[in-house]
């Protein structure tokens, strides 16, 4: 039994060095993932290898409307999210600029698929 049994986890940027590392160690301690980076093909791959229940969408993160579509797609899949990885230099860069707005537009995409159940 793993650490992250029956936990949900998004992780952005997932098919590069930091992302993918995440995903393989949660992958490995039994989370479901959800996962995203903007090269479709590598993230396509990465989710292919792991042994985990994965759903994954590729997109520029800095996008607002991915953030709604991968939190939408949690809640879809597997009923939930409870982990949110942000480890997409987009992502960093993003709140670097403006903290407050991106933590406002991820909280009102967790209250809105909170909602859907």
């Amino acid at each position: 039994m793993g650490r992250f049994d029956g936990t949900t986890v998004l992780i952005t940027g997932a098919a590069g060095g930091l992302g993918r590392g995440a995903a393989k160690g949660f992958a490995a301690e039994g989370a479901r993932l959800v996962l995203s980076d903007i090269d479709e093909k590598a993230l396509a791959d990465l989710a292919g290898m792991l042994q985990a229940e994965t759903a994954f969408l590729a997109g520029n993160i800095a996008d607002e409307k991915l953030s709604d579509d991968l939190v939408r797609l949690a809640v879809e899949k597997f009923g939930r999210l409870d982990v949110a990885m942000p480890a997409s230099s987009k992502a960093s860069c993003a709140c670097r600029k403006s903290p407050r707005m991106r933590l406002a537009a991820c909280w009102r995409s967790i209250c809105s698929a909170s909602s859907m159940r």
